[in-house]
């Protein structure tokens, strides 16, 4: 299996590069590209950094779904409710201390390598799906660039 690939393309455009964000995103919905996480991530002129995520797992997000996992599990063992709420509470504090793909302080680096009036578009992608994300992200990209995931050093 290809390992996760992270591509990062920049665009003059805030609104070009939202646009690539919406495509990619739509694309994975109907399962066309394996993505596992992509954003703008916007240099204003004024040098201020502004994130655009598609889709974040917020603590909102994260409670329903934990406190049906913990129900669940709590059936198994005779005491769903409090399980439910151990569970709720568990994918809460999940939520508040892990961001599911690329994280906000790699994306405020990226960001600072940048000239101010600049947006990035950051994706990473299952290796089959690289070549379909490159070719969506270079509509209107001033450039594109791609790196292999076990290439990076985890330090």
């Amino acid at each position: 299996m290809p390992s996760p690939q992270l591509l990062v393309s920049l665009y003059r455009r805030e609104e070009d590069a939202w646009s690539r964000v919406v495509d990619i995103s739509e694309a994975a919905g109907r399962e066309e590209l394996d993505v596992h996480d992509v954003s703008a991530v916007v240099r204003r002129p004024d040098g201020s950094i502004c994130i655009r995520e598609a889709r974040e797992v917020t603590p909102t997000d994260a409670d329903p779904w934990g406190a049906s996992w913990g129900f669940l599990a709590g059936a198994f063992l005779s005491f769903p409710i409090a399980a439910a709420f151990v569970g709720g509470g568990a994918a809460v504090f999940a939520a508040h201390r892990r961001d599911w793909g690329v994280t906000q302080d790699f994306e405020e680096e990226v960001a600072s390598r940048f000239e101010p009036g600049t947006t990035a578009v950051i994706a990473v992608v299952d290796g089959d799906s690289t070549r379909g994300a490159r070719r969506r992200l270079a509509a209107g990209a001033r450039w594109i660039d791609t790196l292999a995931l076990h290439a990076l050093s985890m330090a």
